[in-house]
């Protein structure tokens, strides 16, 4: 399926079908009145990018937390649930090397006000645990969306003030 960039709208987006059949919108989105369509909707990675602040280090690091938070076996600790693995796990699962796990993608996220990371032991294997706060996730919606989509699509937003989705 290729793509054509629609001239007067940059942000709308037409797929060409083989048979020369256009459809401008192609993703369906379920509510509560039946079908909307709107073309282009964010992918989970980039939502993340967006939560953390523009780091894609400290993005996919979120992604593979927050897949793991997914999953029915948490452990408990102080009163709360936790997701452990080495700092190596972390790294390879999240598919960043040693340096980019260690250097930019966690010290990122720990000043996320979302995610609380520690080290703890388990068994005599220190390990790093996360928590993951999704009641304070921000939303992607609202002027910080907006202004992230302009800013990665490569526009420059002049006069805005400058939003984003996790201001610390």
């Amino acid at each position: 399926m290729a793509k054509d960039y629609v001239e007067d709208h940059t942000h709308e987006t037409v797929y060409v079908h083989a048979e020369d059949a256009t459809i401008e919108t192609p993703f369906p989105v379920k509510t509560s009145t039946g079908h909307k369509y709107k073309p282009g909707l964010p992918g989970a990675l980039a939502i993340c990018r967006f939560q953390v602040g523009d780091d894609l280090a400290a993005a996919a690091i979120l992604f593979r937390l927050k897949w793991r938070w997914r999953q029915k076996k948490k452990l408990q600790r102080f009163g709360k649930e936790w997701v452990a693995e080495s700092r190596w796990h972390w790294a390879i699962g999240s598919g960043l090397t040693w340096h980019e796990f260690v250097k930019r993608g966690l010290p990122r996220l720990r000043k996320c006000e979302f995610v609380l990371i520690r080290q703890m032991k388990l068994g005599q294997k220190k390990l790093l645990w996360m928590h993951l706060d999704e009641t304070k996730l921000p939303q992607p919606n609202g002027p910080a969306w907006e202004y992230f989509v302009k800013r990665m699509i490569g526009l420059k937003v002049i006069g805005a003030e400058k939003l984003i989705g996790n201001p610390s």
